[in-house]
């Protein structure tokens, strides 16, 4: 079998270790029946015209260089290693994206990448220990996952703390119809109770107000101490923490001077 027919090595061996070549009758056949090789033919005097070595035409079969690995070798190195071949032999990437496969034995991932993009991709070429780690589409894969989760990360947070400022609204909204339309948070601080005021349903009606502004405070820390809280984000409950407590606060004082 011929790897090449121009090959230094079969070269040397026909003209300076004066061996022969082999005609095979049937290598047409013998080719057909092995799917990594194929027919060929060795000219009379291809090796030395003078002498005329060989002295005639040699049906050959032709084979392709096989290159095995261990699958050890990382993918930066099995790139560059068909970079190197590449350079020796130019149809190099052409034949193998045309006939890979043809052997049985699997193909490197590395090298099944080299082939679909004419050579090593742009992380490849410029920073190829990232290679080394995962491959490009992984690394690609796994940021579009990031950006994902970060969207959805922050649609969360924002539904949170929508249904938080409309939940302190809502309570927000019960204070004009037991004080005074308008009034506001300081008002309810230094106003002093009325008549009115001192009733148990009152009592009931401002004690409900501060037990439903408690929990609205406790799911608000909660939410701002959450890990799925984007970064820089936690502050949008803060603020709503503020307001919150100042009208517990003020709730509070006001509900301890009706008992005076």
């Amino acid at each position: 079998m011929v790897i090449d027919e121009n090959a230094q090595l079969l070269t040397e061996a026909v003209r300076d270790r004066k061996l022969q070549i082999l005609d095979m009758a049937g290598a047409e056949v013998l080719a057909k029946r092995l799917p990594f090789a194929r027919a060929g033919r060795v000219r009379a005097g291809l090796y030395d015209p003078v002498k005329m070595l060989p002295p005639e035409d040699k049906r050959v079969i032709q084979i392709n260089t096989l290159v095995v690995g261990n699958g050890c070798a990382s993918w930066s190195a099995t790139q560059g290693l068909i970079t190197a071949l590449t350079g020796v032999f130019p149809d190099f990437v052409r034949t193998n994206r045309e006939q890979s496969g043809r052997s049985g034995l699997p193909l490197a991932a590395a090298a099944r990448s080299y082939y679909d993009n004419d050579g090593p991709d742009a992380v490849g070429v410029h920073a190829p220990w990232l290679v080394d780690i995962m491959p490009t589409a992984t690394w690609l894969q796994l940021i579009f996952g990031f950006s994902i989760l970060f969207n959805l990360m922050g649609l969360g947070h924002r539904f949170r703390l929508w249904r938080l400022d409309a939940k302190r609204v809502e309570i927000e909204g019960e204070i004009p119809q037991l004080f005074a339309p308008g009034i506001s948070v300081g008002e309810i601080d230094t106003m002093p109770p009325e008549a009115r005021h001192r009733t148990p349903e009152m009592r009931a009606a401002v004690d409900n107000l501060i037990e439903q502004l408690v929990q609205l405070l406790d799911r608000c820390r909660k939410h701002s101490l959450s890990v799925l809280v984007p970064m820089g984000q936690e502050m949008s409950y803060r603020y709503q923490e503020t307001p919150i407590a100042d009208l517990v606060r003020s709730l509070r004082a006001f509900r301890a001077r009706i008992e005076r």
